[in-house]
């Protein structure tokens, strides 16, 4: 088998990284899939194969960097997060009550809230920054 001018086989392995990465989510396995399809359309170019593995090695560890610093800055921008993925998404604020909770609408239903901070201005863009069971914290941040 000539791997120099074989891009199926780098197709192949992209293909089931980017499958695999649908099942787990963390984005490593999107990158390593990325870094394995540069290297099959430079073996469809004709590249040597010394640089089909260069190519994959450097797309695959700028991706595993920039990963890493997109998770490095979510986790402090939203250190409360873990894997709530809907911290930071912004919320509709419906009414105040008279017990002084909000209602708010997040994904086209209606949700307990309260504000994060006795800062919080109802009249500026709300966003969630905490949950509590089914209890919605929002702020202006």
């Amino acid at each position: 088998m000539d791997w120099e001018n074989f891009p199926i086989a780098w197709i192949a392995v992209a293909a089931a990284l980017i499958v695999t990465e649908m099942l787990t989510g963390t984005f490593y396995l999107l990158v390593l899939g990325l870094s394995a399809a540069a290297g099959g359309i430079a073996a469809w170019m004709g590249a040597s194969f010394s640089f089909q593995i260069g190519l994959a090695v450097a797309v695959g560890l700028t991706g595993a960097v920039l990963v890493w610093r997109w998770h490095k800055y979510d986790r402090k921008h939203y250190p409360s997060a873990g894997n709530n993925l809907d911290i930071g998404h912004p919320v509709n604020l419906e009414k105040i009550n008279p017990n002084g909770s909000w209602q708010v609408i997040y994904r086209g239903a209606s949700w307990q809230a309260r504000p994060g901070s006795p800062a919080t201005n109802p009249d500026r863009p709300l966003f969630i920054v905490e949950m509590q069971g089914n209890l919605l914290i929002v702020d202006n941040k």
